[in-house]
């Protein structure tokens, strides 16, 4: 899955990705592939 957000959402969307993830039956991980410095 592929998501764009801002970096106020970012918390929101990490979370909620977490939760999808728990419903697929693959590993997931969240990787951030612009704005890192944005959201540390």
């Amino acid at each position: 899955m592929r998501i764009r957000v801002n970096p106020q959402a970012f918390p929101a969307a990490k979370q909620a990705l977490w939760k999808a993830s728990m419903k697929l039956p693959s590993p997931c991980y969240v990787e951030i592939e612009k704005g890192a410095e944005l959201v540390s």
